[in-house]
This record gives structure tokens, sequence and C-alpha cells, in this order.
């Protein structure tokens, strides 16, 4: 399994990296860097979306280096069937993030992080 997850949270990845030790992880912690794994390691089976990068917290999805911004990206890629969570603590911008992919045709949900390892 290939799991793409946008995340700059070092505490956040090391939970991801024990939860999902036997699959196939590309962890970013920026855009920039979100944006070449993602079109260096096309096509994944589950894509994990944070919105607030860079340490920040509510964060306005206009901010360059946002989960937000990232999903702006994908949504030139063919998703269908991939399992997009979105597991910011950003409710804002989650819903920015649903929202502009779902007026793409991409299923995406809302998984709060502290809802995903409960």
């Amino acid at each position: 399994m290939k799991i793409f997850i946008l995340e700059d949270s070092i505490e956040r990845i090391k939970r991801f990296k024990a939860r999902f030790f036997k699959a196939d992880l590309f962890i970013a912690e920026s855009v920039n860097e979100a944006v070449k794994l993602f079109k260096e390691n096309y096509p994944f089976d589950v894509i994990f979306l944070d919105h607030d990068l860079g340490g920040e917290e509510m964060v306005e999805s206009v901010n360059e280096n946002t989960g937000y911004q990232f999903s702006k990206f994908i949504s030139g890629y063919d998703l269908k069937g991939v399992d997009i969570i979105v597991h910011s603590l950003n409710p804002q911008g989650a819903d920015n993030i649903i929202q502009l992919l779902k007026g793409n045709d991409i299923r995406s949900r809302r998984v709060p992080f502290t809802a995903l390892f409960s």
C-alpha cells in the first residue's frame, strides 16, 4: 500500500509511521516538498492531508504553504478510488480542502487527527 502524507508535526509523523509501518510511506512537510514527492511517486492508495503547515496554526487557506494549496495541485490528477483523508484540526481549512476537492469531483472526508488513532 502506498500512502502519501502531508504533515509538518514530528509527533504526528511518528504516529503515522508507527501505525502504517508495513506500508510505503511518502511524507512531505511543506507544499513544495509535497508537489515534488507526489509527482515522483504518483499514484497512491491513500492520501492524508493536513491544512496548517510550517508549524503554524489556524492558517488561512490563501497562505501558500497549506494543504489547501496542495489540494489545488492534486486536483489535476485522477484520484478516483483514492481514499483522501483531511486530518487537519483547523476546521475551516479542512472544510476548504473538502469543498475544493468536491468541486473537482474528488471524494474526500474529514477525520481530525485526534480521531485517527483512537
